[in-house]
């Protein structure tokens, strides 16, 4: 029996009973011995389904945590794919070009280098035949060591391309934009 006591709250009257007596007068019937028995088969239901939520819980977090897992591989593997094929696209389309034009200047200036000694030869097998030259007295008639090099006044030099550098002409383009915005922005010219 439950009344309300002098401070409007409830309170119990008469003997205490267990959760048990409770459970089963909501059931509709008296408190018996048996009653102990179907809480406890009600408590391990509901433990079997609190367990099994639980478990499903779990589940679907591991799957979540290995899709995450995975992700995160191929995000490396795609990063680490585009730094290849960055470097792959900049070997093919700068180093190699350089290294290139490089080998072929080397090679011209080994040609050159051949093309002056055999000049050197000539004079030399020159001056063996005629009369003794020493430094600044020459004949220009006979032999002019100057005669390329007043025909041609390139002779002998090697000239190298500007350096087309597509990173480098990037950097530039963007430095010409700052500095018209700049000279827009302070009205000079």
């Amino acid at each position: 029996m439950v009344r309300k006591g002098e401070d409007g709250h409830r309170a119990a009257v008469g003997n205490h009973r267990g959760p048990g007596a409770a459970l089963q007068e909501s059931r509709g019937g008296p408190a018996c011995a048996c009653s102990y028995f179907m809480i406890l088969q009600d408590l391990a239901l509901a433990r079997e389904d609190i367990d099994e939520a639980v478990y499903a819980i779990l589940f679907r977090e591991n799957c979540i945590a290995k899709r995450l897992d995975t992700y995160f591989q191929h995000l490396d593997a795609f990063k680490e794919r585009k730094k290849e094929l960055l470097h792959k696209k900049w070997t093919e389309n700068v180093a190699k070009p350089l290294q290139q034009r490089i080998m072929e200047k080397v090679i011209s200036y080994k040609a050159l280098e051949k093309t002056k000694q055999e000049n050197f030869e000539y004079f030399l097998k020159h001056t063996n035949k005629t009369e003794i030259i020493f430094g600044d007295f020459y004949d220009p008639e006979v032999y002019n060591p100057f005669y390329m090099t007043k025909k041609d006044p390139n002779y002998g030099k090697v000239a190298v391309p500007p350096f087309c550098d597509p990173l480098f002409r990037r950097q530039q383009e963007r430095d010409e934009e700052q500095r018209a915005v700049f000279q827009y922005t302070t009205g000079t010219l």
